[in-house]
């Protein structure tokens, strides 16, 4: 499965690469942006952070899609009703000191 996450720093490199090694991962330093659009085609799943607009845009360039994972608390960088139109999953994916990368559905 090829999976590509975004804003993620040295730490969480090392972290997925462990965890997910028998998947191809795109490992991102910055924001979901137009110029990593032809990456992302074969893609589903991606992980974004506060700064990566995922909105129609995005979401277009990767027809393979079916989950967004964000790594924050908050969603309003994720166009939910975009999301939902494609039939698309999505999640929160955070960690806490007590229970690390708790998964939440978002609304």
């Amino acid at each position: 499965m090829k999976i590509a996450f975004f804003e993620i720093d040295e730490w969480g490199k090392q972290f997925v690469a462990d965890r997910l090694a028998d998947h191809e991962l795109l490992l991102i330093d910055g924001p979901c942006r137009p110029t990593f659009f032809a990456r992302l085609a074969g893609c589903e799943i991606i992980s974004p952070f506060i700064y990566s607009r995922v909105n129609t845009e995005a979401l277009s360039a990767m027809p393979s899609l079916k989950l967004v994972a964000t790594r924050s608390t908050g969603y309003d960088h994720i166009d939910l009703t975009a999301c939902k139109a494609r039939g698309l999953r999505y999640r929160m994916f955070r960690s806490t000191a007590h229970k690390p990368w708790r998964s939440t559905p978002l609304r």
